[in-house]
């Protein structure tokens, strides 16, 4: 059982809507913070994974392209104006375009 506010893995996974080895590679480059059972499974805060989701990922640029039906999920993040196939509704989407930067 984790604590209030963690999450697993599979459950990080979920919510960016990737696979889990993204979600480990995440962790392992410093992108998304964690913290290690005695197990050596990974924790995550809820607020970490849902900043780096809100964020656009990784904050290199890479925005997301979602699948307009929002059920089939995150597709990838990619540059801004990319394209990417979801083999679920076999339909090409393209990226949200690049935020305005700030005043």
């Amino acid at each position: 059982m984790t604590a209030a506010g963690d999450l697993t893995t599979r459950e990080a996974a979920i919510l960016l809507g990737v696979h889990t080895r993204t979600i480990t590679t995440y962790a392992d480059s410093g992108r998304l913070p964690h913290s290690k059972l005695p197990s050596g499974h990974r924790r995550f805060k809820r607020v970490d994974v849902e900043a780096l989701r809100d964020r656009g990922a990784t904050g290199d640029g890479l925005v997301p392209i979602w699948c307009a039906d929002r059920d089939h999920g995150l597709i990838v993040f990619a540059l801004p104006g990319s394209r990417a196939y979801c083999a679920r509704c076999k339909s090409w989407f393209v990226s949200e375009p690049a935020p305005e930067p700030a005043a």
